[in-house]
Order: C-alpha cells, then structure tokens, then sequence
C-alpha cells in the first residue's frame, strides 16, 4: 500500500476532513467537528492542514494553527489528528506526526503541543513513547460534556510538549532512547500504585517513595471497555489518576513515557 502525505488543498478534501474527523471519533452529527470553512482559513494564514492518502483515498488529517505560550513565545498548536476506524492499525498517525514535524521544523518551529485524555493509553504510547514529547501539564475536564468515544468520564486532559528538535525526540525517532518496562523495574523504579483484581484491576492506594527520581504510575489498559463494562470503575481510575498526576506535576515531576503491555500500562515520570 502506498501512504501519501501532502497539504490538503482542494475544496473537496476539506469537506473529507469534516466526515473522517466525525467517523474517527465516533460522532452522531457535525456540532464537535472543525468547520471546513475554518480549516481553510488556518491553512490560509499560517496554520498546517496534512492530509494522509492510502492507495489514493483520503484516510486522515492532522490540523493545527500557530500560538503563543505564556510567556509570549511562538508555538505550533495540534488541535486535531484524526484516521478513519478501519485504517487505525496502519501507523498513519505516527507518519503524520513525522510529516507534520518536518514542515514546521523547515519553517523555523520547534515547540508543537496538544491535548489527550490520559487514560487513552494507545495516543499515550504513540504521543510519550514513539514520539519523544513530554507533560507536565493537567487540565480538570477541560471540554466539559463529550459525545462519542470520548463520552462516560470527565474529560480530563494532559497538554503535552513536542520540542522537535530536541535530544529526547530525536533519540526516540532514531530508536537509541527507548525505555523498556523490564529495565525500568531492573534499574528499581518503584510503581507507586500496584493494582489488584480481575478482569479489570481496581486502583490502589498511592504511596510515593521519597527521594526518588523516577516512578512508574498504573493506568487502565483499555480505558474505553472499561467505560463499557463497569462506568463505575472507569470515573475511579480518572479520579484516582488526576489526583496522582496534579500532585506529581505540582512536586516537579514530568510524565516522559508510557510503557504498554495488554494487561497493563504504566506511566513513567521524572523529576
């Protein structure tokens, strides 16, 4: 299959990017989609619109606008990544976020941020992981009430930093700083909240050891069958993990990986 990715152009294409962006997040009408009207005008005016072709059909688009940090400096703005359902096993996203970085780098940027739902642990492998960005920031439901996949829980967000020049990025993109669960544990960095139980472990209580520079933090592996299956749950794990993240961030500390494995995934987080 031959994966094209290029600067979305045609009136047609924008309009695409309203109905992939409406299927790839599970909505039942447009009212939480970009407009396209407002799509071009970000490309018209300094924004990036990247649309990703497999085999000539338009499957995904990353969509993102120039903004300023609080202290004034230039940033790249992500708002939206998005891949049709049936084409969400194909690493389309993690192309479209080394194209993305290679046109913002050739304009002179090299800070991009986003948000994501922490407990979404698949974009948390792809953003931390693969990618090379990091977080220290915790939005408290951010967007308020959300429909589709992101419906059921409070949405709580991490806003992440893509410095894309950086040692850690380029590290991560050329594979010679990749973490493993196994060294990780070898090298004793404590996870401060084991879970217990079956099928789905419950949280337990957190306790951070002093004077350590890195921990590891429990999340659910499949936040979104958990939401099926036991609602209740689901709102414990986001409970139990803001409260986590926003006294870490507070102490110091920055999330620089997530670890997955089926049965479980595990932050990493570093003062």
């Amino acid at each position: 299959m031959q994966l094209d990715i290029r600067l979305i152009e045609e009136p047609a294409d924008y309009w695409a990017v309203e109905d992939i962006s409406k299927a790839a997040w599970g909505l039942d009408d447009y009212h939480e989609v970009i407009p396209a009207h407002l799509m071009i005008t970000f490309q018209q005016n300094g924004g990036l619109l990247l649309g990703a072709w497999l085999d000539g059909k338009l499957v995904g688009f990353s969509v993102g606008f120039i903004g300023l940090t609080g202290d004034g400096r230039v940033k790249f703005c992500s708002e939206q990544l998005g891949v049709l359902p049936e084409y969400q096993s194909y690493n389309i996203g993690y192309r479209m976020k080394l194209a993305q970085r290679e046109h913002l780098l050739a304009r002179g940027i090299n800070h991009t941020t986003w948000t994501y739902d922490p407990l979404e642990t698949k974009n948390g492998n792809l953003n931390l992981h693969k990618l090379g960005a990091v977080c220290n920031t915790y939005y408290v439901n951010l967007y308020g009430t959300a429909a589709g996949i992101n419906a059921g829980l409070p949405t709580d967000r991490f806003q992440v930093d893509w410095w894309l020049d950086s040692q850690n990025v380029n590290g991560r993109l050329q594979g010679t700083m990749v973490n493993t669960l196994d060294n990780l544990r070898d090298s004793g960095v404590p996870v401060i909240n084991p879970a217990q139980g079956i099928p789905h472990p419950r949280p337990g209580g957190a306790i951070i050891p002093p004077r350590h520079d890195r921990l590891l933090m429990q999340v659910p592996a499949s936040i979104r069958a958990l939401k099926q299956e036991d609602p209740e749950l689901a709102l414990a794990w986001r409970l139990h993990t803001r409260d986590l993240f926003v006294s870490l961030f507070t102490q110091g500390y920055k999330t620089t990986d997530l670890l997955y494995t089926p049965e479980a995934c595990y932050y990493l987080l570093e003062n």
